[in-house]
């Protein structure tokens, strides 16, 4: 089967109609591969966003719970130093 052709209007070289499809089809399948690739990236920069945030969330939790373990410890440290004092000073008060 010969395949059709047309004209060029600026050079007159004849063309074949399938070529010129083929060439279109391209030029198509090559929009929607680049349209499917930046949807593509966006979802999986979105999925690392929200990966980051859980993750920063996670490590923000742990350095207030450990902030609060350490103000914990201080405080019975201070009580077990000021336990301590009294019975140094209860101590040398009693002449011991």
């Amino acid at each position: 089967m010969q395949d059709n052709t047309i004209e060029c209007h600026n050079c007159g070289s004849t063309i074949a109609i399938s070529e010129v499809l083929r060439g279109q089809m391209r030029q198509e399948l090559a929009v929607e591969q680049q349209q499917a690739i930046r949807a593509a990236a966006a979802r999986a920069e979105q999925q690392a966003q929200e990966r980051l945030q859980h993750e920063l969330q996670t490590l923000q939790q742990q350095v207030t719970d450990q902030q609060s373990k350490a103000l914990q410890d201080i405080a019975l440290l201070q009580q077990q130093l000021s336990s301590s004092q009294q019975h140094i000073a209860a101590a040398n008060s009693a002449g011991i």
